[in-house]
């Protein structure tokens, strides 16, 4: 998908190459902090991102960095 949205560019992202997930940087943020227009991230979703992270990062030995 991103392919066709960069268009004539895609060649410029490289996005054939592959990439080694134990190098890469993980950052995420559970919710963002509250607004009042916006819906609370439930509770489930939550610890949903919490499960895969934890796993993500055992099997891939990234780094990661959290904002919550």
């Amino acid at each position: 998908m991103l392919s066709v949205l960069a268009g004539g560019r895609a060649d410029k992202l490289c996005l054939d190459q592959k990439v080694d997930l134990d190098k890469v940087k993980v950052f995420y943020m559970e919710n963002d902090g509250g607004f009042p227009l916006t819906s609370r991230v439930h509770p489930e979703l939550i610890k949903a991102q919490q499960e895969f992270v934890k796993r993500f990062s055992s099997v891939h030995k990234v780094r990661i960095f959290s904002r919550i």
